[in-house]
């Protein structure tokens, strides 16, 4: 028997509150926020649902609109409820057509894809469960129509990738739908960066129109009058002495300009200055992740390492890209407070290493004896492990004399912020010395 759409009331009052403070229902937030991009908050209500079920070993049990909470920068939450609990039983077949099935996992799932209707349609699933018509059409698995290619739906981004999902999801045996880890890649297709990119037609204007230049960290930051208001971005000079692999910078630079993705800063275009190639991307206000982190100690830093994850799982499944340089200094800060890749795939392009490539920090032990060895992708995991325990404990991590990563101690800073069991054996999996064991990058998304 299917499952009608959810009419759970048992959100806990106490609790709603507090996660109200500074946070809007997605509903509301929607309302103020219309263009906010709803398949990057689906997802996050997908990967907080995937904490539920294969950390928490729980069913959250009442996916719905009015349980999500969105902050002021876009960052989702699941409200606690008193529908939530713990998981007794695996999906399966029902016996017979009328069999009531105790709740599994399949059943947030089930729910998830309502939401998600909901969300792109405005038509309240609760509202189709006053139906009794309706409830029995649902029951007898009969599915909602695909919105058209030019209705609302469509343009709000609800696209075939994430409508074939919800179909599966809606499936009557419960058995027969996908898992909620599956379901959260439904919403990997290419969508915009947390960054905005200023026009691409303002590249070539760059080195006549330069009012103001400030160097960081993040490259060089040039205001840019073009057709208008100014435009603020930052320019990334190559240096002269480098080997440039100018074929390899073109591949690079046509993907990142053609593909985007929430946590990858988006690249503008190319352009030379004195010969030198410069590469042109929007400037983010927040600096790296390491400037970001000295100015606010109390940020979710595991919340920034989801955000590195889900960016370098896009450019090695997506863009077939290898990062190479995956470091502190390459992640950088939105307004949102939303971790963005940057640098992405330099190390291919520059073929001497010199300071443009080579990210301060540890490296992973198949670099340590020949700087010639080519970036792979168990480098970017080794180089990520590295990297999200640098931002828990504070420092490059310690290595024992077998290439193994020593943990900070149980009274460390590092635990406080995050570093629990689970999260230090995802760590030391990625750091492992033998390159051919370590988890790629959606094998830990899936896990994290």
């Amino acid at each position: 028997m299917s499952e009608p759409p959810s009419t759970d009331t048992n959100v806990n009052p106490v609790n709603d509150c507090r996660a109200a403070e500074g946070s809007l229902p997605l509903n509301e937030y929607l309302e103020v926020h219309p263009t906010a991009d709803r398949s990057v908050l689906l997802q996050q209500v997908a990967i907080l649902l995937a904490l539920h079920h294969k950390v928490d070993r729980t069913i959250y049990g009442a996916v719905k609109l009015s349980s999500v909470q969105v902050s002021q920068g876009g960052r989702v939450q699941l409200i606690p409820t008193k529908s939530t609990i713990p998981i007794t039983s695996l999906p399966r077949a029902p016996a017979r057509p009328d069999e009531r099935l105790p709740m599994t996992t399949a059943t947030d799932v089930y729910a998830f894809a309502w939401l998600v209707f909901h969300t792109y349609t405005d038509i309240d699933p609760q509202e189709l469960a006053r139906n009794p018509d309706m409830i029995r059409l649902i029951a007898s698995g009969v599915k909602p129509n695909r919105p058209g290619p030019e209705t609302l739906p469509s343009l709000r981004g609800l696209d075939d990738t994430i409508w074939n999902m919800c179909l599966r999801c809606w499936e009557i045996s419960p058995i027969a739908r996908p898992q909620i880890t599956e379901v959260i890649h439904a919403f990997d297709t290419p969508r915009a960066c947390s960054v905005d990119a200023p026009p691409c037609h303002a590249v070539d204007a760059i080195v006549g129109s330069r009012i103001t230049v400030d160097s960081s960290d993040a490259g060089e930051k040039v205001h840019v009058v073009v057709e208008g208001p100014e435009t603020v971005v930052a320019v990334k000079i190559l240096r002269a002495s480098a080997m440039i692999n100018k074929n390899a910078l073109q591949q690079t630079a046509t993907k990142l300009q053609q593909m985007h993705h929430p946590n990858v800063l988006p690249l503008c275009g190319t352009t030379e200055i004195h010969s030198s190639p410069v590469l042109v991307s929007p400037w983010v206000t927040n600096g790296n992740l390491k400037q970001y982190l000295a100015k606010n100690p109390e940020a979710n830093r595991l919340s920034l390492m989801l955000d590195v994850l889900s960016g370098l799982t896009f450019i090695h499944e997506k863009l077939g890209i290898v990062h190479g340089a995956v470091a502190s200094d390459n992640v950088l800060i939105s307004e949102e407070s939303k971790a963005v890749l940057t640098g992405v795939g330099m190390p291919a392009v520059i073929d001497t290493p010199t300071e443009d490539n080579t990210p301060e920090g540890p490296i992973p032990p198949e670099r340590s004896h020949t700087s010639r060895c080519p970036a792979t992708r168990a480098m970017d995991m080794w180089a990520y492990g590295a990297l999200v325990l640098e931002s828990l404990i504070g420092r490059f991590p310690a290595f024992s004399a077998l290439g193994r990563p020593i943990h900070p101690g149980p009274q460390s800073d590092a635990v406080k912020r995050g570093l629990d069991e689970r999260v230090w054996d995802i760590c030391e999996k990625c750091l492992d010395p033998d390159p051919s064991v370590r988890p790629d990058a959606r094998t830990v998304m899936e896990n994290i």
